[in-house]
């Protein structure tokens, strides 16, 4: 039985899938399985995929009829036809430093911990590369609360590594159709532990591609559905008063519908005692949008006042109140 599952859904990526591979059949730990889900895909991905399995064994093809939209179903047929002991997911426009997975096994065995997280990420485009590595760690190695993770380290599944029985006993999948489905995995993950290790490692390197998700422009709502299934996790695990998880952000969301202003309305009735309670950890423009949707009894009214791209109605406001402040002063 191979020790790592590493975990790649693909969906038309011909130009970077050839990179992507490399990077993780050259990895120096060897005990791999490879699982590549063609979450039918219309370019040459598959064409590729067959290419690479033809020369490496570890590489297994699990092929879908129909795009599960995002990657969120691709990965949980990966999670269910994983066999190693431990599980890696990257992304199949990105590629890794070939020696990533050993030292993310490394830290995983060394701890004991059922996942950890590596902060050393470059992200890339054609013109230039960042680099981010969690500035406010003080070293190299370092444990942090999930309220501490969750702050401050992006939330995407590729820069940690799980134990495969961990993920299981708490039968943890990613919520289906849903841009920022990742963003519920880690933190449905990282809530069940007390302690989180971090560590600064190899590099993942993050292609900023045009069809990222950080540029779809109605990721807002789609992310607080996403909140909506970290809340109830939370509930149904006891959570709610333990942990102060941020359960929204107003960043990006654009109530544009009927549909979404009274999703949104529901689900922040469903949480004001929460929020309320920790409404510290978010910041002005998340009060200002958690406060607008409350006042507004239904979409026709919200329209009346509001503009429907929160972050415009909030930027109107911030002028309005300084302008007046500036005739009071």
């Amino acid at each position: 039985m191979p020790k790592v599952s590493v975990i790649i859904p693909v969906y038309n990526v011909e130009s970077y899938l050839p990179k992507c591979l490399d990077s993780v059949i050259n990895q120096t730990y060897k005990d791999l399985e490879i699982i590549c889900i063609d979450d039918a895909s219309t370019d040459n991905s598959l064409n590729i995929l067959k290419t690479f399995a033809a020369k490496d064994k570890r590489i297994k093809i699990v092929c879908h009829s129909q795009n599960g939209k995002w990657a969120s179903k691709a990965r949980n047929t990966g999670l269910d036809n994983a066999v190693g002991e431990y599980i890696y997911f990257i992304d199949s426009d990105d590629w890794i430093d070939n020696d990533y997975i050993e030292k993310m096994v490394e830290q995983l065995e060394q701890s004991n911990a059922n996942l950890v997280i590596n902060s050393s990420i470059c992200k890339e485009d054609q013109k230039s590369k960042q680099i981010f590595n969690c500035d406010f760690l003080n070293a190299d190695i370092t444990y942090l609360t999930p309220d501490i993770v969750n702050q401050k380290i992006p939330p995407s599944v590729w820069s940690r590594i799980y134990r495969k029985s961990f993920i299981d006993k708490y039968k943890i999948r990613f919520p289906e159709g849903l841009l920022g489905q990742d963003m519920y995995f880690s933190v449905a993950t990282e809530l069940l532990e007390n302690n989180i290790l971090v560590f600064k490692g190899p590099y993942y390197h993050y292609t900023n591609t045009l069809n990222s998700a950080m540029k779809q422009k109605d990721r807002g709502v789609h992310y607080l559905h996403v909140y909506n299934h970290i809340y109830d996790f939370m509930k149904e695990h006891q959570l709610l008063n333990k942990t102060k998880i941020r359960l929204f952000g107003a960043e990006g969301t654009n109530i544009n519908s009927e549909e979404n202003f009274s999703f949104t309305k529901k689900y922040f009735n469903k949480i004001k005692d929460v929020v309320t309670k920790n409404i510290d950890i978010y910041n002005n423009f998340d009060v200002f949008f958690f406060d607008i949707i409350q006042k507004s009894n239904n979409y026709e009214e919200f329209l009346k006042t509001y503009h429907p791209n929160i972050s415009l109605a909030y930027i109107k406001t911030k002028k309005l109140i300084s302008a007046q402040r500036g005739k009071n002063g």
